[in-house]
């Protein structure tokens, strides 16, 4: 990478062998060994609103545990990537109104890497607990909340 005096956040898979970083909303991964990283979102960043140029811009959250893909979160939501590029898939659609969002924080994947393990809070209330995302049907159950 070329030199920067931004703070680039790096994420490593979990077998050490490869790594994501985002860089102006795109997302990088670059090989060990390999010369070069590459833009696995180029041709994907659609614009946000139309009669907008503005871009869709991405941060990464964490690797899937097989390593095929990564979840990305954005203005719309929490986006599964595949590793080798191609098309984000939404996965967990965000409220439009940020005020009444609850906030939500990825604690863990499956080890299957179906489902995702959030913690969910509620902004106007007292309501927090954890969730399971079902990753191929977008079902969000709650685990435990109170």
């Amino acid at each position: 990478m070329e030199p920067t005096e931004d703070q680039i956040g790096v994420r490593w898979n979990d077998a050490g062998t490869a790594l994501a970083y985002t860089e102006e909303g795109d997302v990088f991964i670059k090989a060990v060994g390999a010369d070069s990283a590459s833009n696995v979102t180029e041709d994907v960043r659609e614009v946000v609103e139309d009669g907008d140029t503005t871009k869709l811009s991405f941060s990464i959250m964490a690797w899937q545990p097989d390593d095929e893909a990564l979840l990305v979160s954005s203005s719309q939501g929490w986006h599964l990537l595949p590793a080798d590029g191609g098309a984000p898939r939404l996965v967990l659609e965000l409220e439009e109104d940020e005020d009444a969002r609850p906030s939500r924080s990825l604690q863990a994947w499956s080890e299957d890497g179906r489902y995702l393990y959030l913690s969910h809070s509620e902004r106007d209330r007292w309501w927090r607990g954890l969730a399971r995302l079902d990753i191929r049907s977008g079902g969000l159950r709650d685990i435990v909340m109170d």
